[in-house]
């Protein structure tokens, strides 16, 4: 139809997009909290709920299929200490997906 028209536009212009999102962005835009998304997505097992560093980052089949990247983000504290820690983002074809995978099972 018509009216769907625009949102196929943007669902298209995501897909095809480099972008990567935070999840705090992401949940703005599904209108979901932090919280509970990274809740919801550790029960079905699309992102790990090992202690550390490990925690909520993505199984590999989700990085796999294009909905996650995770890439190193250095850090340093007010001690002056230094690391590296894992940053997942989700990519256009993530949030589509995301937001389906909610719309189904949330």
């Amino acid at each position: 139809a018509k009216e769907d028209a625009p949102k196929l536009q943007i669902y298209e212009d995501l897909i095809d997009s480099d972008e990567l999102v935070s999840f705090d962005i992401a949940c703005k835009a599904l209108d979901i909290g932090l919280k509970r998304l990274y809740s919801f997505l550790r029960d079905k097992k699309v992102i790990s709920n090992k202690k550390g560093e490990k925690l909520n980052i993505p199984y590999q089949s989700y990085i796999d299929r294009g909905y996650f990247e995770v890439k190193p983000k250095p850090w340093r504290n007010i001690h002056g200490d230094e690391g590296v820690t894992l940053k997942t983002y989700i990519t256009g074809a993530g949030m589509i997906w995301l937001e389906k995978y909610l719309n189904k099972n949330y």
